[in-house]
């Protein structure tokens, strides 16, 4: 997918979370995934639902939140940017989805890839936050150009 998308140049290619969004989804149907985008999930306490990117329906169900960082991008796959992503994907009951996946697409042409070990410390200091409700682990997939790597985060 990384790679799918260098190949497209110039200054009118937006390498947004927005603009990835369609290409996620074609690839995910394209797989074979009945999938569905902002899927609506309510949340103990919330007023109206929260919205989860991607709903992979089959078996086992998933839900997908993507976070990318363009080529000219700082912070946007830190635990701390995606902390309200962790929140979603931690809270979505079991009978809801069985997996819960947070994909980071790592577009940066300027900087080498984040260690998974660095990485990882990072998602670790992240908590679900206070409350008695049910937390689930997150699968965290991270993908550069040139390295690639996946992680469980448990709440």
């Amino acid at each position: 997918m990384v790679a799918l998308l260098s190949e497209y140049k110039g200054a009118k290619v937006r390498k947004n979370e927005r603009a990835i969004d369609a290409v996620f989804l074609g690839y995910l149907r394209g797989a074979g995934y009945s999938t569905s985008r902002q899927h609506h999930v309510w949340m103990y306490g919330s007023t109206r639902p929260q919205r989860i990117d991607f709903r992979v329906a089959g078996n086992p169900r998933a839900v997908i939140e993507l976070a990318v960082r363009p080529p000219s991008g700082r912070a946007e796959l830190s635990a701390d940017a995606n902390r309200d992503e962790l929140l979603k994907l931690s809270r979505v009951e079991q009978r809801e989805a069985h997996m819960r996946y947070l994909v980071l697409l790592d577009l940066s042409t300027n900087r080498g890839p984040i260690t998974m070990t660095a990485l990882k410390d990072e998602y670790a200091a992240a908590n679900a936050g206070p409350g008695r409700f049910k937390r689930n682990p997150v699968r965290v997939v991270y993908a550069h150009l040139d390295d690639h790597y996946h992680f469980l985060w448990s709440p």
